[in-house]
């Protein structure tokens, strides 16, 4: 049997491949994880007639979570402090943080029939960039906005904001 956390990386990569593969974005798996990097998302060569930045990338940090814990229309995620300090710093390419919520049951996170593969509920995002350094030893909480949704549209116009700024 496969460890939990194994299942939820896998079902996480499935649903950001999905989500990028939708918009025509690639997804590249990044092999060894030491910089807090487990995919890249690239665009296009253009995305805007007005882009100063060929061909956006985003690095993302994928988590997931069958039990949030949802407080004042944020989730409470407990993050490593290591993640957290390689997702606040200066990098060459924008980060972010992506959090997909499983139901509590196992069972549900995928559902299969002759018409649909679907994995249940979706991620959200969360740019630290910029937050203050921690003096925690493992853990940081941090709050997503319930509103920060990782769909297709979603991820599109971060695309075209790193495409223009190269910033999120």
């Amino acid at each position: 049997m496969l460890p939990e956390n194994f299942i939820k990386e896998k079902i996480s990569i499935a649903y950001v491949n999905a989500i990028s593969t939708i918009k025509s974005f690639s997804m590249e798996i990044i092999s060894a994880d030491f910089d807090s990097v487990d995919v890249s998302i690239r665009g296009k060569r253009k995305l805007v007639e007005e882009s100063i930045w060929e061909s956006p990338i985003i690095d993302l940090q994928l988590k997931a979570t069958s039990k949030p814990k949802i407080i004042k229309e944020n989730i409470h995620f407990d993050l490593p402090v290591k993640n957290y300090n390689d997702l606040i710093g200066n990098t060459a390419t924008p980060r972010l943080l992506i959090v997909l919520v499983l139901p509590e049951s196992k069972e549900e996170w995928v559902e299969h029939t002759l018409e649909y593969l679907m994995i249940k509920k979706c991620a959200y995002y969360l740019n630290l960039f910029g937050m203050p350094p921690t003096k925690n030893d493992a853990k940081v909480t941090v709050h997503i906005p319930l509103k920060n949704i990782f769909s297709p549209e979603t991820l599109y116009n971060l695309m075209v904001k790193v495409s223009i700024d190269n910033k999120i």
